[in-house]
């Protein structure tokens, strides 16, 4: 179940789930797209950066921590990329601790194992 969904400031949600929403193991993957618009990319990773780690959403796994590692990354934020990227970097698909304090409070932070 989708327990909790935060906007974050002025970035451009698309939403399909929505606080309540029952997820079965089957579902569209795209719950949530979230868009920035800036003069340079730099400055929209730097917008997007903000919205993800403003963006709370609680009882389904998400890929954030991608996302952020993604946006965080020289080679991508210098357009310096190819559709190789992901499989020469394979960090970016390391999870990153989230520091909010509700996840604390609720006992769903994320654990390294």
């Amino acid at each position: 179940m989708c327990n909790a969904r935060r906007t974050p400031f002025p970035v451009h949600p698309f939403a399909s789930g929505f606080p309540g929403a029952v997820i079965t193991p089957h579902y569209d993957s795209l719950l949530v797209k979230v868009t920035s618009r800036a003069t340079t990319r730099l400055d929209a990773a730097i917008k997007l950066q903000r919205a993800l780690r403003e963006f709370r959403v609680r009882g389904v796994t998400t890929n954030k921590s991608f996302l952020l590692n993604v946006l965080r990354h020289p080679d991508f934020l210098h357009k310096h990329v190819t559709t190789s990227f992901i499989g020469q970097n394979p960090d970016l698909l390391e999870k990153t601790q989230s520091k909010d304090r509700a996840q604390k409070v609720t006992g769903t932070e994320f654990r390294k194992n």
